[in-house]
Parts: structure tokens; C-alpha cells; sequence
């Protein structure tokens, strides 16, 4: 497995909302397991069944470095009226 080097990189923070147990984590390995070997990268993560990385092709401009981050919405803090929020999209399980 290629190990994550200096490369354009872009970060998507992935909320999962579900009960305890209904295979939030499962999702994001599975996910993992569906990728060529060829693109998947090695990281240095405290927990790894919850980020993944990956390469992709950006057509002319090189390959980009995909790294998904789940969160847990019974984890996470609630977001304030009209902030940011904190994840790039939403996962029912």
C-alpha cells in the first residue's frame, strides 16, 4: 500500500447519523475494501476505522490525495445557528 506523500490533497468530513451499532464504521471499510490496491494510501491515524485515504486522477494535473474523515453525530458538538458546519455531507444508516 503507497504511503501518503506531499500532494495536492483534498479533505472530506463525512457526519454519520444512526443508532449505536448499525454499521456506521462497516460503511467506511467497506468502502475502503472496494478500492483498487493501486489507490489506496497508508496513514498515520489514531483511528483507523475512521478515516480512509485514497489516491484519485485529476486528469493532466496529477493524482490528488483523498482523505474521508467519519464523524458520529452522538459524538460530535451540535453546530450553532448559522455557523459553518463542521462535515461536508451527511450519511443516514
Amino acid at each position: 500500500m503507497p504511503i501518503a506523500t506531499a500532494a495536492p490533497t483534498a479533505t472530506c468530513r463525512i457526519l454519520y447519523y444512526g443508532p449505536a451499532n448499525c454499521g456506521k464504521r462497516e460503511n467506511l471499510a467497506q468502502i475502503q475494501s472496494s478500492l483498487p490496491r493501486e489507490h489506496r494510501l497508508a496513514m498515520a491515524t489514531t483511528d483507523p476505522s475512521r478515516e480512509i485515504a485514497f489516491s484519485l486522477a485529476n486528469g493532466d494535473k496529477g493524482n490528488w490525495q483523498v482523505i474521508v474523515t467519519a464523524l458520529d453525530a452522538g459524538q460530535e458538538p451540535p453546530v450553532a445557528s448559522g455557523a459553518q458546519p463542521a462535515f461536508d455531507g451527511i450519511v443516514f444508516v
